[in-house]
């Protein structure tokens, strides 16, 4: 299971799925990506986007709405984006969606993140791994 990642702001970053080995292929139907699964990456993917508009802050989903439009099967490549479409200091409201290389759209989303401060122990892995991958943006010229 692979998804590209874009953010609004031109980041982007191919990621595969993480730990999951072939449990995937045993949830769903007939090589169907699980809904639970296509959820998490989803959440994962704005909870990324919130992190780093919240920084130095945490970010906790607040709300999630998903719109599961076509099965996204098992073996094939998908693009998954995610936008703010609001930003009031405190929520970050983000949308997203997944597409084939064709374009067709298989989900589409809307979440509602919230700025929260988590204990420095929590998040110090993620936050090191999200600046780490801010810092070399930089010094390359990409934003």
């Amino acid at each position: 299971l692979f998804f590209f990642f874009q953010a609004e702001d031109g980041i982007r970053d191919f990621c595969l799925s993480r730990g999951l080995g072939d449990v995937y292929k045993r949830q769903g139907n007939d090589n169907v990506v699980h809904g639970g699964l296509t959820a998490a990456i989803f959440d994962e993917l704005i909870g990324i986007h919130g992190f780093l508009l919240a920084l130095p802050k945490g970010v906790a989903t607040a709300h999630l709405d998903m719109q599961y439009l076509l099965p996204i099967k098992v073996d094939q490549q998908y693009l998954a984006t995610t936008e703010v479409t609001n930003y009031d200091g405190r929520n970050i409201f983000l949308k997203g969606n997944i597409v084939d290389e064709d374009g067709n759209k298989y989900f589409e989303g809307e979440s509602r993140c919230a700025k929260v401060d988590w204990p420095t122990n929590t998040t110090t892995p993620l936050m090191d791994t999200i600046r780490s991958i801010s810092k070399v943006r930089n010094e390359t010229g990409k934003s």
